[in-house]
């Protein structure tokens, strides 16, 4: 909280000191002046006006948070009003795990790779232009060349719904690159759903295209032709979300779908494989309730009442 007293930018060191010993007679401070604009809002304090922290308390049940303004600084001849009193809050942070994986491939139509248990081949999954012939199609002969895409469905935590969103993050891990020094840009998109049946020939649609970032080098020891299956030694690549995750909350969506590629990328030195387990990291907060049953008290200050505002 702070009050509405203030000091000059050009005041003497000895006016800025007794300002600030006469805050501290009442147990308040004065806000920092390059903190604090020329007069109290409430967004902010003035240059050199009395703050003081409120106390907080919840009621038995946890059903009701309590403010309670410094006394001393409200009860103070020389607070110059109004007071402002503006509670400070923490975001929360939640995390969403993902559900389902799938690897899709050009050359490979019909094949699908939903939650895979295979460790030989599809330890990982891929994204690019996949040039070294890792697909042979059904009944076909191969090994052939083509695009892949890499689909991932991760839960949207329920404690965001009509939340406000501060920050959310897909972290995906890279888990493999055709060449160690290179880089690409990925993509992601928000596409439809998947589940068993998804394939090249029935892949779910792009919703939105989010966000795409530069993502490489590669692992040192997983490049070229050495492959390192420890998800410990991947690298982390952040994918920023918010707008979409704030659409999750406000819709209360239960999961969030999205693609990984190279949007029209067809140089084989920047394919990539990235691992299973993406997680989505959200900072989040809610609104509070609607303050009812209002009162304000005076006990301690010299005089016992209650009254409704």
């Amino acid at each position: 909280m702070w009050d509405s007293s203030s000091v000059p930018g050009t005041a003497s060191s000895a006016a800025v000191a007794a300002a600030g010993k006469s805050a501290r007679s009442v147990g308040a401070f004065l806000a920092p002046p390059g903190l604090a604009g020329p007069r109290s809002t409430a967004a902010g304090p003035s240059r050199g006006a009395r703050t003081a922290s409120v106390g907080t308390g919840v009621s038995a049940g946890g059903a009701e948070l309590g403010l309670m303004p410094d006394a001393a600084l409200l009860k103070s001849a020389s607070t110059v009003f109004p007071v402002f009193i503006d509670p400070s809050f923490s975001w929360t942070p939640a995390d969403g795990n993902e559900m389902n994986f799938d690897e899709v491939q050009s050359a490979c139509p019909t094949a699908s790779h939903y939650d895979t248990t295979d460790t030989t081949d599809y330890w990982s999954l891929g994204v690019g232009y996949d040039g070294f012939g890792d697909c042979t199609p059904s009944g076909g002969t191969g090994p052939v060349n083509g695009y892949a895409y890499s689909y991932y469905e991760v839960k949207v935590p329920s404690g965001i719904w009509g939340g406000y969103i501060d920050s959310a993050t897909v972290t995906a891990q890279e888990a493999y690159a055709a060449e160690c020094d290179s880089s690409a840009d990925v993509t992601l998109s928000q596409t439809g759903g998947i589940n068993a049946g998804t394939d090249w020939d029935n892949m779910p649609g792009v919703i939105s295209n989010v966000v795409t970032v530069d993502v490489g080098p590669a692992p040192s020891n997983s490049c070229d032709t050495d492959y390192d299956k420890s998800s410990g030694d991947w690298t982390d690549d952040g994918f920023g979300v918010i707008s979409t995750i704030a659409k999750a909350a406000s819709g209360d969506w239960s999961n969030f779908t999205f693609r990984l590629w190279e949007n029209g990328n067809s140089n084989d030195a920047d394919w990539m494989r990235f691992g299973k387990s993406p997680s989505l990291q959200i900072s989040y907060t809610q609104k509070p309730d609607t303050p009812s049953g209002l009162e304000i008290s005076t006990a301690g200050a010299g005089s016992d009442c209650t009254s409704s505002p």
